[in-house]
């Protein structure tokens, strides 16, 4: 197993872990970063973990409830951006796309945030039922959904 870590002198550190099982694209979304984001107004904004650029996640759901979204970016906005899961995410062809998360996306944007934290989903997790009834979408789900939202 290969890792490889580094310390910059900007206040925050990158780590990237890639094995022979995780391609160049994969290991690239495993970037775990602790920094502040820039965020309009917002002073508990420290993103702790795994983050991920917002303009380049692509969403793999045509809907989200607005009152939802308001909900959410209200408990951000009050208790900073950790206090909601972390968004799944699976890279693919070097695209990521959202598994779940939608309306923490959402509510990461209507804020102004830059980075969401992630949390990367391997193919192994991918068309499986959790013990909490929650049903992780295979690739091909999460691509067809992609091509439903078309932007």
């Amino acid at each position: 197993m290969m890792v490889v870590s580094l310390l910059l002198i900007l206040n925050f550190s990158i780590g990237v872990s890639a094995s022979s099982g995780y391609d160049r694209q994969e290991a690239d979304a495993c970037i775990t970063i602790i920094q502040r984001a820039s965020v309009k107004g917002g002073s508990n904004t420290k993103i702790e973990g795994t983050s991920y650029d917002v303009k380049k996640l692509k969403k793999t759901q045509p809907y989200v409830y607005d009152n939802e979204v308001d909900q959410i970016a209200s408990l951000i906005q009050e208790k900073g951006p950790n206090v909601v899961p972390p968004i799944q995410i699976r890279v693919h062809n070097g695209t990521a796309y959202i598994v779940d998360g939608h309306h923490r996306y959402n509510a990461f944007l209507k804020l102004g945030y830059e980075r969401v934290p992630i949390h990367y989903l391997h193919s192994s997790d991918l068309g499986k039922n959790l013990s909490d009834g929650t049903y992780i979408r295979t690739l091909d789900e999460i691509l067809s959904g992609a091509l439903l939202v078309g932007d």
